[in-house]
């Protein structure tokens, strides 16, 4: 009786597990282009505009050193400057206290692209003026950085020496880095913050991609592995949406669309009709979640212009 019973029992919870990543099918739909394919960009929002920022592009000299940004009310995308260092695989923050958008990490030209700066640009939204800094101090690409309480954290990416497990503070009041406790794993990764909490999702740690959600407690400076994806993941993009963490595309898998519950724990994957990409950008707006740009495969030629929008509230009231 006891191993009837301890059968019924995984077997409830192998069904609870399943039923839970059940894929259910939604649909996006296309916006206006964007004014330059890219793939690998930084991506923001200062919560009325979508910002790409550089990536990699289809045609010689194959980086990008533009901001283009993306206007939900108007529905149309426009060149803000072409004064950007060329790069990809960067970030993009804005910063809501000064207006500005700080960049940085990324991989210019050099030896098959492999040359880090350890320059910080910074965009002022208001007069679309570019300024420098020279004082990243541990440039990477593919890095995870978020926003919290008007300072930037940046954490992980790839550098010459392999995938990196450090974890960075960045003051834009004092211009100042602080080196902070470093993640459980080196990897590129991506991230979300939701309340106090940073997310971590996948990613890719020099051998294989990754399925772990680690969590990093701003309060308690600790990180604790709480979850698992239903499937490995790098090259995504995140946006996050209230408790939820959408995760869009895969390195293996272009047309990969799931969201993560902050609250149950709970990945569910989704059917889909987005056009495939990898290495995109994404954000969620008046509750309203855009993809744009990205790559088809490896190669600068499959960069892409498209842009999706998939209206949430018709997902949540389903």
């Amino acid at each position: 009786m006891k191993k009837l019973t301890s059968i019924l029992t995984a077997v409830i919870l192998f069904s609870f597990f399943y039923s839970s990543i059940a894929q259910t099918k939604i649909e996006f739909k296309e916006v206006a282009n964007m004014k330059s394919d890219r793939f690998g960009m930084g991506y923001t929002s200062d919560g009325e505009q979508i910002f790409a920022v550089g990536g990699g592009i289809g045609f010689d000299p194959f980086l990008s050193n533009s901001i283009e940004s993306f206007d939900p009310k108007s529905g149309e995308w426009k060149i803000l400057s072409k004064g950007l260092g060329r790069k990809r695989y960067c970030n993009a923050e804005h910063i809501p206290l000064n207006n500005k958008i700080y960049i940085f990490n990324g991989e210019s030209m050099g030896s098959g692209f492999r040359a880090y700066s350890k320059r910080v640009e910074i965009f002022d939204v208001k007069t679309k003026q570019l300024t420098t800094l020279e004082n990243n101090p541990y440039p990477v690409k593919s890095a995870g950085s978020v926003v919290y309480n008007n300072k930037i954290y940046v954490f992980g990416g790839q550098h010459i020496n392999g995938v990196s497990d450090k974890f960075f503070e960045f003051d834009p009041l004092t211009n100042e880095w602080k080196s902070l406790t470093p993640m459980p794993k080196s990897k590129q990764t991506c991230g979300k913050v939701v309340g106090d909490l940073l997310y971590v999702i996948g990613g890719y740690d020099g051998a294989q991609m990754l399925k772990s959600v680690d969590v990093y407690d701003f309060k308690k400076n600790s990180w604790e592995r709480i979850a698992e994806l239903p499937k490995r993941v790098s090259a995504h993009a995140l946006a996050v949406n209230g408790n939820d963490i959408w995760i869009i595309g895969a390195y293996d898998d272009n047309d990969y669309l799931a969201c993560f519950n902050t609250v149950t724990k709970v990945t569910t994957e989704f059917e889909n009709n987005m056009k495939g990409r990898r290495h995109a950008g994404a954000y969620v707006l008046n509750n309203v979640l855009y993809i744009f740009g990205g790559s088809k495969n490896s190669y600068n030629s499959s960069a892409m212009f498209s842009a999706e929008a998939l209206d949430l509230v018709k997902i949540n009231n389903n």
